[in-house]
């Protein structure tokens, strides 16, 4: 598939599905969810659900193809991509804002299969992609995804998203160790436990969470789900709907409540409508910190210890961590940034001014020039003549902010004949008695600016910027085969293959069913594929299958539940 309408960054996170991976086993754990949810969701799921599967190439039968899912889509103007397991949320924020549906090629386990705090095909597919056929719904998608792009989040978001990534790949993966499971457990709790505040982010994320991922939708007495964490949930959709979980009206309050993607939810939120979700949306927008005041921004900015971009008059952008702000008589005088930081015209890097160059950091001054009460940017070419700001001249500009650049003029940017950057050699920067760039410390770079407009999360140029942004540098991986054990695999095989005889052959399934329960105890989802080709044979095989479930799995569990469903499903 060609991914060139992808930014270059996107397409580092896109995966081939790799389709022969999937096993015998993984199709029919696949299978098993489908049958038992599809037969609940008729009922208790919002009307597109089951439209939706048909309408987006997702059938019971087999895990489906995700270009399959793409061209279907396409229909109702969204996209879908292939994936691998938890990507970066700015990264999902971004395909979505794209109306680009990002679905995680991993199947869970068997042992996973009535949840998983993993990214997976189930959740991603059958969970997801439903409900897009609805506009009000894909619409807020793709709101949600623009505006959370921009919201501030914190270093120690990013640390809690490594560990939980981490935490999760560990395991998924079968040659774990108990140790490794552990370690990983310790490094995630010491991530939260870091956590300094609620950034912006995370409000938002939750919104997301208690929507898209969790939400209901109808009134409390006839609740009808469509978050993708309880379509693609065997056990918890059920829950879901007792009276044990709490149901609450929805309002943007729900980002005041937090949630523990390991552990089902204790409360969930009934919208009217989808319209309800876009209302609350452009309230939460007004509020958040690029449409607020500039030094609120640059306050959080400060507190985020984390990339923002510093929105500048002239198409201008900084990005970076912002590390300290100056002021004096209530106006912004100088921004200085740490660690890698770009400059940018229109979200596009300026040439020469990445991370690269930047690399120890960035100050500049922000503001007017004293006594013609203009920025540089908006001074012609006779007063910047008159300042002295000229190529291999001496210059001494003293900003009405106190801040005070003398230097030689090395080299003049202009971009669409607009001044935009001046870079001086031997410069000194100062304010007051404060030095704050020094002639040692190289090339001044002073970008053209009159003032801030506003503060947002994320770089401008993500696609330059990725690079120095430790979360996201790792890009993706395809999926790797999961180890499959050819015998028990085999087995499936057989099963699946009987099951399109048009006799049956109880004695031969009674032979697999002996060889399932003496190797593999464990696996008894292959006795329910028996079943479902016995179910209306009168055998003795059939009660040997019911009474093994009773006795080998907890008869109060999520299951078990499960399990009974789907006999229920077979008698019917």
């Amino acid at each position: 598939m060609n991914y060139d309408f992808l930014p270059k960054y996107l397409r580092v996170y896109v995966v081939q599905q790799e389709y022969s991976n999937y096993s015998s086993v993984d199709h029919a754990t696949w299978r098993f969810i489908l049958k038992i949810s599809k037969n609940f969701f008729i009922s208790n799921a919002h009307s597109a659900y089951l439209k939706g599967l048909q309408e987006t190439g997702i059938t019971e039968d087999e895990i489906p193809r995700i270009k399959e899912i793409d061209r279907k889509l396409q229909k109702y103007g969204w996209r879908a991509v292939c994936v691998k397991g938890f990507i970066p949320p700015l990264v999902f924020m971004d395909f979505q804002s794209r109306a680009i549906l990002p679905i995680a090629a991993d199947m869970r386990s068997q042992e996973h299969l009535t949840y998983t705090p993993s990214p997976d095909i189930v959740h991603e597919s059958a969970g997801h992609s439903p409900i897009i056929i609805d506009n009000d719904y894909s619409d807020y998608l793709q709101s949600y995804g623009s505006i959370a792009r921009k919201a501030i989040y914190s270093k120690e978001d990013i640390d809690v998203y490594m560990a939980i990534k981490k935490l999760s790949d560990i395991k998924e993966d079968p040659n774990s160790k108990n140790i490794d499971i552990k370690n990983a457990e310790d490094s995630l709790k010491n991530a939260y436990d870091s956590i300094r505040y609620t950034s912006e982010a995370v409000m938002l994320s939750r919104m997301n969470w208690w929507t898209v991922e969790y939400g209901l939708i109808g009134t409390k007495d006839d609740p009808k789900i469509y978050g993708a964490g309880l379509l693609s949930s065997v056990g918890e959709s059920e829950n879901s709907l007792s009276s044990r979980v709490d149901k609450i009206d929805f309002s943007k309050e729900c980002m005041n409540y937090d949630y523990n993607i390991t552990e089902q939810q204790p409360q969930l939120f009934i919208i009217n409508s989808f319209k309800d979700l876009q209302e609350a949306l452009k309230d939460i927008e007004s509020k958040m910190t690029f449409n607020k005041p500039v030094e609120y921004g640059l306050d959080r900015a400060l507190e985020a210890r984390a990339v923002c971009t510093i929105e500048l008059d002239g198409n201008l952008q900084i990005s970076g961590i912002v590390s300290k702000v100056f002021s004096r008589v209530n106006k912004i005088s100088y921004i200085q940034f740490k660690g890698p930081t770009q400059l940018s015209h229109l979200y596009r890097q300026i040439p020469g001014h990445g991370g690269d160059y930047h690399s120890d950091g960035y100050g500049t001054p922000i503001g007017k020039i004293e006594f013609l009460n203009k920025s540089l940017n908006k001074l012609s070419a006779q007063e910047l003549d008159d300042l002295g700001v000229c190529k291999n001249k001496n210059v001494n500009l003293k900003f009405t902010s106190g801040v005070v650049v003398n230097g030689r003029v090395a080299d003049l940017n202009y971009i669409e004949n607009v001044l935009s950057i001046v870079q001086l050699e031997n410069c000194k920067v100062t304010l007051d008695s404060k030095i704050l760039f020094d002639p040692s410390w190289g090339k001044f770079d002073l970008i053209c600016s009159g003032k801030v407009e506003s503060v947002y999360g994320g770089p401008a140029d993500i696609n330059r910027y990725i690079k120095f942004m430790p979360e996201m540098v790792e890009g993706n991986k395809n999926s790797k085969k999961r180890k499959i054990d050819k015998s028990l695999d085999d087995l499936y095989l057989a099963v699946k293959n009987h099951r399109k005889k048009a006799e049956v052959d109880v004695d031969f399934l009674e032979k697999i069913y002996n060889q399932s329960v003496r190797n593999y105890s464990q696996h008894w989802l292959i006795l329910f594929e028996i079943l479902e080709i016995i179910i209306k044979i009168d055998c003795t095989l059939k009660e040997k299958i019911i009474n093994h479930f009773k006795k080998s799995i907890p008869n109060n569990s999520d299951l078990y539940r499960a399990i009974q469903r789907g006999i229920d499903i077979l008698h019917s």
